[in-house]
């Protein structure tokens, strides 16, 4: 069945996504009402990776580093990849990735590689690309934030936004597309 990237399908998509995208807003506090002060002032990313970790795991969440700046959280059935990119006195994020396996037939399919081109073109709130020989696609969006200092709360809301723009995307996605994807609900990473 060939693949139609029609221009109304992705109004739809950019509209749906913008919704969703003020709604996520809206709805996460612009301060913090709960959750513990992560602080990382003059530390490095390696620094700052073991405190955000140990910090989650002392709130309560599965997390496990997987390297000196790379660390995985599991909340809410998902997986979520995470790397600090610290500036001291300037913005500083943590990377945000979700990976989901692509099906071996699919993996130089046309179509997968035009969907990818027009999710970046269209959307703003991640970038979406195909990684190692298109075994995988990747979805990469960052928290930012200021004084390098972060609550587990927002980190748990960015979680929760996150996972609700992509389920608006999946669901705005054509059939013959999400076939492609192994398991589009999931990520390659598995718990241990």
């Amino acid at each position: 069945m060939p693949f139609n990237l029609t221009k109304r399908f992705f109004q739809s998509i950019l509209t749906i996504i913008i919704l969703s995208s003020l709604s996520a807003c809206s709805s996460t506090p612009s301060t913090p009402s709960e959750g513990k002060m992560i602080v990382l002032h003059e530390k490095d990313n390696k620094q700052a990776t073991d405190i955000i970790v140990k910090t989650m795991l002392d709130e309560g969440y599965e997390t496990k580093k997987v390297n000196d700046t790379q660390f995985i959280v599991f909340y809410d059935q998902q997986t979520f990849i995470m790397e600090p990119k610290m500036i001291q006195g300037g913005l500083s994020r943590i990377v945000v990735n979700r990976v989901v396996k692509i099906k071996p037939k699919y993996r130089h399919s046309p179509e997968l590689q035009a969907m990818t081109t027009v999710l970046n073109r269209k959307l703003n709130f991640a970038k979406f690309s195909l990684i190692d020989h298109n075994k995988a696609g990747q979805i990469q969006a960052s928290i930012t934030f200021i004084n390098e200092t972060v609550s587990t709360e927002e980190i748990r809301q960015f979680m929760l936004w996150l996972d609700d723009s992509l389920a608006s995307v999946r669901s705005m996605v054509a059939p013959e597309v999400l076939q492609m994807i192994d398991s589009p609900n999931a990520v390659s990473v598995q718990k241990p």
